[in-house]
């Protein structure tokens, strides 16, 4: 009886036959158009040199990026140095203490 009440309801599922996706995904792709034709993607004849406007302003943007990262980097460089040179002291003063 239970097999009876399903029997239309898979052929119905299914869809228009396609066996390689789930009813869900061809319902999903149910509205997306195929392209028609061939896409081509070209450069403009007034723009054969694509790079050579970044080659002209790479050398401003680079300075201004290292400018701008300098108190950064130059701040924990700072640190770093101090600390070892601190703790060279202190290593030097604790090796000296403890002489015979």
């Amino acid at each position: 009886m239970l097999g009876s009440a399903f029997a239309r309801s898979r052929p119905m599922m299914a869809g228009a036959g396609r066996a390689d996706a789930a009813w869900a995904l061809t319902k999903w792709w149910k509205a997306h158009t195929p392209d028609n034709g061939l896409v081509m993607r070209t450069l403009s004849p007034y723009e054969q040199q694509p790079v050579m406007p970044w080659m002209k302003t790479w050398p401003q943007a680079a300075y201004t990026k290292f400018v701008r990262s300098v108190p950064y980097w130059g701040t924990s460089f700072f640190i770093v140095w101090a600390t070892v040179e601190i703790t060279d002291a202190i290593d030097a003063q604790e090796s000296m203490d403890h002489r015979f």
